[in-house]
């Protein structure tokens, strides 16, 4: 498209209501994309960045992958468990999703996890609320896998139930997801964010039983503590309380 910039199409139809957030966007590169290239095609709504040629075989898995998404999405949307300010669940679709991905990992003996980020709670003004939500928001769909269940549970919280993914992976997850948006805070001048995370996990649901949505609490009691000790802490592994004599 010599006439038009491809980043500011993409924003463009992201701001169309009638695309939203929901509608894959894929855009083509003429050679491998640089990591700047990439980030701010992601940045501006596509959902990835393919280099041409492109493999066939791969451009119909994704976009296989995609549909089942965006009917996932869809579906979960008219059913009222969906945030509609980010497009994610919301805190009931959250914990529907956990018992599903909980279910998976019973019968099939898997690892899982779940992650708890927060702001710290010093904001402004509630449209500094607003920016810092998008930008959580935004990192977690950039970072955040197909198979994750990703919410919102309160206005500056979000949280990620992450299928095959032990205490060692999920430390990985908040790490990268801290690093994603501390950087698109320097990129976009931001102020930087202070972030907080709290997860569990267990290595083999069937060999140590817990409600899946348990996880979701336990991920957020650690995200209190974290918050709590004022220790500097940014990321807490659930502890189990010390039992009393």
């Amino acid at each position: 498209m010599p006439d038009w910039d491809g980043f500011a199409l993409c924003l463009a139809l992201r701001e169309d209501p009638q695309m939203g957030v929901r509608t894959p966007i894929m855009m083509l590169a003429a050679g491998p994309p640089t990591k700047q290239r990439r980030l701010a095609a992601l940045r501006a709504g596509a959902w990835d960045v393919l280099s041409l040629p492109v493999d066939g075989e791969e451009l119909l898995l994704k976009l296989e992958a995609y549909v089942r998404a965006r009917v996932e999405t869809d579906r979960v949307l008219e059913e009222g468990l969906v945030d509609h300010a980010t497009g994610l669940y919301n805190a009931r679709g959250l914990a529907r999703r956990a018992r599903e991905l909980g279910s998976d990992a019973l019968r099939h003996r898997t690892a899982i996890a779940c992650v708890v980020f927060g702001a710290d709670r010093d904001r402004d003004s509630v449209a500094d609320e607003v920016r810092v939500a998008e930008d959580i928001a935004r990192a977690l769909q950039l970072e955040g896998r197909i198979s994750d269940a990703i919410g919102r549970l309160s206005r500056t919280e979000f949280a990620v139930i992450a299928p095959d993914t032990n205490a060692a992976a999920a430390l990985r997850l908040a790490e990268r997801i801290i690093g994603a948006l501390q950087q698109a805070a320097h990129a976009a001048v931001h102020r930087q964010l202070r972030m907080r995370v709290g997860y569990e996990a267990v290595e083999n649901l069937h060999a140590t039983p817990v409600e899946p949505v348990d996880l979701l609490v336990r991920a957020t009691t650690a995200l209190e503590h974290a918050r709590e000790e004022g220790n500097g802490e940014r990321i807490r592994r659930y502890a189990q309380p010390a039992a009393h004599a």
